[in-house]
C-alpha cells in the first residue's frame, strides 16, 4: 500500500473526527477508560466497530485487559457484550483486537466502550473506529 500525505493510506477506510470512540488513547494503568457517547444502531446493522492496538501487549501472571461495548438505559450504563477478554501470561499481537456490527435496536441507542486493566498497558494506544459496511 502507497501512503498518499494528503488523504492518508490507500485502501483502508476513511475517518472523520467524529468516526472514533477512541483515537490513539493510551490504554489504562491499572484502571477502568470510557470512550466517548455514540449513536451506533440508526444505520440498520450498517456500520462496524473495530479496535486496534499499535504495539504488542504482554500480559504476565494475573494482568487482565477486558473491552466491553455498553449502552446506555436511562441514566445507567449496562454491558451490551464482551469486546476482548484476555489475562494470565499472553501477549496481543499489534492490530485489530476486536470487530463488532451493534445491533439495531428502539432502545440500545447509545454506546461507548470500557476498557479495564489490572496492570501497566499506557504504553500502548488503542483505536477504536466506526467504519460503513458496504450496502449489499
Amino acid at each position: 500500500m502507497s501512503i498518499d500525505t494528503l488523504n492518508g493510506v490507500v485502501g483502508q477506510a476513511a475517518h472523520f473526527a467524529g468516526d472514533y470512540l477512541f483515537r490513539k488513547a493510551a490504554l489504562p494503568n491499572n484502571t477502568t477508560l470510557y470512550s466517548e457517547e455514540h449513536i451506533l444502531n440508526n444505520t440498520l446493522g450498517k456500520l462496524l466497530l473495530v479496535g486496534k492496538i499499535d504495539k504488542n501487549l504482554s500480559l504476565t501472571g494475573s494482568n487482565a485487559l477486558t473491552v466491553l461495548l455498553q449502552y446506555k438505559d436511562g441514566s445507567d450504563w449496562k454491558t451490551l457484550s464482551t469486546l476482548v477478554s484476555v489475562s494470565g501470561v499472553n501477549t496481543i499481537p499489534a492490530g485489530q483486537i476486536f470487530a463488532t456490527i451493534p445491533v439495531p435496536s428502539n432502545t440500545k441507542r447509545i454506546h461507548r466502550l470500557q476498557v479495564t486493566t489490572n496492570f501497566d498497558a499506557s504504553a500502548v494506544n488503542l483505536t477504536a473506529a466506526i467504519e460503513s459496511l458496504p450496502l449489499g
